[in-house]
């Protein structure tokens, strides 16, 4: 495992965050848990929440030789000021997207009392960003794109209805495994798209070239070879060698549905392949397609098919009887 690049400082010592998992953390009068989720190169998220017992103060920095990445901060409960060497005290509000780059990928955080911050996070690496933007970065985000952690730049954007709900089930137990983690791709896209909306262009799927064509179809095929172990959207979009908005956008124009929404609709018709023609045990099925937790995949099931599996069986083994 490649060492931290982010570490947490309160007045009784230092907490490495774990880059590519689940840290949990504690000090005097607080405790945490950080999780982070890397997508491919340049574009992770991360999930955390704060439990603070009083005043609480935090001093984040990054290892000064990272490459540089833009931030997009959406709290989802609590309070908190961000302060940087450069830039005063910034209030960070429960359902407001903050853009932010910080000043050598350093600052402290205030908690001003008994809390709960919540928050979801994604950091994008600045040629990602001007990708999204499809290589035109308007001049509005210019500052962040360029700052490369020399100055701290902070732009606030509000959030629609649709994407809060979408954050807020991200602290929830999902579907578990890579689904799971394609889901949260999913979800941090749909945030980046969101809070770059009033920059980016519309997409003409006409503009589609004959090889961009051919390698959106090679992708789903990619996506769904393997259910246990699927690659990312930014992994598709790589070996597609197309822009990681342009593929997504091709992707649902040319399959009706995003990756995320695909590879559940392949596991759940390979599943049910399974229930109607062999008599293997539910959790043995729910594993051969991608499911980590068998509550899951017969949640899913049901939603799908409108029964659980073992009823759809059954229904299926009466001669006579109609599918649900």
């Amino acid at each position: 495992m490649k060492s931290p690049d982010w570490r947490i400082v309160d007045q009784t010592g230092e907490v490495r965050l774990d880059p590519n998992g689940v840290t949990v953390m504690s000090g005097p009068n607080w405790t945490g848990r950080y999780e982070r989720v890397t997508f491919g190169a340049g574009f992770h998220m991360n999930l955390g929440c704060i439990e603070t017992r009083g005043p609480t103060e935090h001093r984040v920095a990054g290892e000064s030789d990272a490459p540089p990445s833009v931030s997009v901060w959406m709290p989802i409960s609590g309070q908190a000021t961000l302060s940087t060497a450069d830039h005063p005290d910034f209030r960070f509000r429960p359902w407001r997207a903050a853009l932010l780059v910080t000043k050598d990928r350093a600052g402290v955080f205030r908690f001003p009392g008994p809390q709960a911050f919540r928050f979801f996070s994604v950091a994008v690496s600045p040629e990602l960003l001007t990708s999204l933007l499809d290589g035109e970065v308007p001049e509005g985000l210019r500052p962040l794109v360029e700052s490369r952690a020399r100055e701290t730049v902070i732009r606030e954007r509000p959030i629609k209805a649709a994407t809060r709900a979408l954050v807020g089930e991200l602290g929830a137990p999902g579907a578990g495994g890579s689904l799971q983690r394609l889901h949260r791709e999913a979800v941090a896209l749909r945030l980046l798209t969101e809070v770059l909306g009033a920059e980016m262009t519309a997409f003409d799927a006409s503009t589609l070239t004959s090889a961009e064509t051919a390698a959106v179809h090679g992708a789903r095929e990619a996506l769904v070879r393997d259910l246990r172990d699927p690659p990312s959207a930014a992994e598709l979009a790589k070996a597609a060698r197309m822009g990681l908005r342009r593929f997504l956008n091709a992707f649902e124009a040319l399959h009706g549905a995003s990756p995320d929404r695909a590879l559940r609709l392949a596991r759940l018709s390979e599943a049910r392949r399974l229930v109607e023609t062999g008599d293997l045990p539910m959790k043995e099925i729910a594993w051969r397609v991608g499911y980590a937790h068998a509550s899951n995949f017969v949640s899913a099931f049901a939603a799908e098919y409108g029964a659980p599996p073992r009823r759809f069986r059954r229904t299926v083994a009466q001669p006579g009887a109609g599918r649900p």
